[in-house]
């Protein structure tokens, strides 16, 4: 799975891997350093964060206030503060001489992720996180009789690109997809997030695409070209290795799955 398959979980192991990310950093800095743009495989649910949208959330939970500013002409809604892995959040801490974004929103999206019946929301952002932590986190925020607290924030649980799937007993959880990289690979993974039980990206892979041009190791091209999603949690993933491949996938106890003929051809094509 390359350099960041182990992803973080654990106090030892994060101060471990971020001291491998630095050194991996420092001796591979190039152009698949942090990963390659994301060729978007479905449409994301995510909405681009709106005043009226993101206020109320973000005055529940930002550490040093509510902050806007403006980026190319478009405002950007973010904290004074940074996030961190910290429950409770630091709702309360002010910088009054510090005036710009320092976390900053870029995609919200509401459900019910905690239980069937609960009115929950999801902000995607970043500030503090280096590329250990895939550059981003995410709040997620429950509302509680008619008002919006804070849950909890998580560095490294990556919701950019996002859609939810409902689950039997009523809840949802969500099907993203990004972009990593590192000593010359790159990678397009495709992974769930369960907002009950929150993992680092790569700690939740459904599958993954690893493209690599290296002397040692010759070269390698994959895509996850397209998913189709139907009904009753089931997807349909397009991916190109030598051939091209149709992997069919079903959500089996909140976790999805490859149909073991679809999983074959998968690993035939190097996808994991």
């Amino acid at each position: 799975m390359g350099v960041y398959g182990g992803a973080v979980g654990g106090g030892a192991r994060v101060g471990v891997f971020l001291r491998i990310g630095f050194l991996a950093a420092v001796l591979f800095v190039g152009p698949m350093a942090a990963g390659a743009e994301l060729r978007a495989s479905f449409v994301s649910e995510m909405r681009v964060p709106e005043q009226a949208m993101i206020q109320p959330l973000l005055e529940a939970a930002c550490p040093g206030g509510v902050r806007v500013g403006k980026e190319k002409g478009r405002a950007v809604f973010g904290c004074g503060d940074v996030f961190y892995d910290e429950v409770p959040l630091r709702a309360n801490k002010g910088y009054p001489w510090r005036e710009g974004v320092a976390w900053r929103a870029d995609g919200v999206l509401f459900g019910h992720f905690l239980s069937a019946s609960s009115k929950d929301a999801i902000v995607s952002g970043s500030g503090a996180e280096s590329h250990p932590y895939l550059w981003g986190g995410t709040l997620l925020l429950t509302k509680t009789r008619g008002v919006w607290k804070p849950v909890w924030y998580k560095m490294g649980v990556i919701t950019r690109h996002c859609r939810r799937t409902p689950l039997a007993d009523g809840r949802e959880m969500l099907f993203c997809e990004d972009t990593d990289g590192g000593m010359g690979h790159a990678f397009h993974m495709l992974f769930a997030v369960d907002l009950l039980r929150p993992k680092h990206a790569w700690e939740s892979v459904v599958l993954t695409a690893d493209m690599f041009d290296s002397p040692m190791l010759g070269a390698q091209t994959q895509f996850i070209d397209r998913v189709t999603f139907g009904e009753a949690g089931t997807a349909r993933v397009l991916a190109r290795g030598p051939a091209r491949y149709q992997i069919e996938l079903r959500l089996v106890d909140g976790r999805w799955r490859a149909t073991p003929e679809t999983a074959a051809a998968a690993k035939l094509s190097g996808i994991r």
